[in-house]
């Protein structure tokens, strides 16, 4: 698989998601569901370090392709009910902007498309 899910503490309090170079959307949703799962699970606040220093690379190449745009459509419409903060380390300036202008999306527009 090419993203790693474990936790970074021994409370159980920060899950650490590590990307290895090369994932597939299917990677990706894969944790995303394991992360709401433990979420969902748990009455304690939990954190995420989403740790991109290994590279990273857009499947397809391309994250404005409309297949990435779906897809991340469909991630925001994931999150909904999350319960920490989230700490991304290793990002690349345009993962950064491509971060920020997602967070302030609200789940709701996401899911009014589709």
């Amino acid at each position: 698989m090419g993203i790693q899910l474990n936790w970074d503490d021994s409370a159980q309090t920060i899950l650490h998601c590590q990307f290895e170079s090369k994932w597939t959307w299917e990677d990706l949703f894969q944790i995303a569901d394991r992360v709401k799962a433990i979420t969902d699970n748990t009455s304690h606040t939990v954190a995420a370090i989403i740790d991109l220093t290994d590279g990273m690379t857009i499947p397809g190449g391309n994250f404005f392709s409309p297949a990435a745009l779906a897809n991340a459509r469909q991630l925001l419409t994931l999150g909904d009910g999350s319960t920490g903060p989230v700490v991304i380390v290793g990002a690349t300036t345009l993962i950064k902007l491509v971060y920020e202008n997602f967070k302030g999306l609200d789940a709701r527009a996401a899911r009014a498309d589709g």
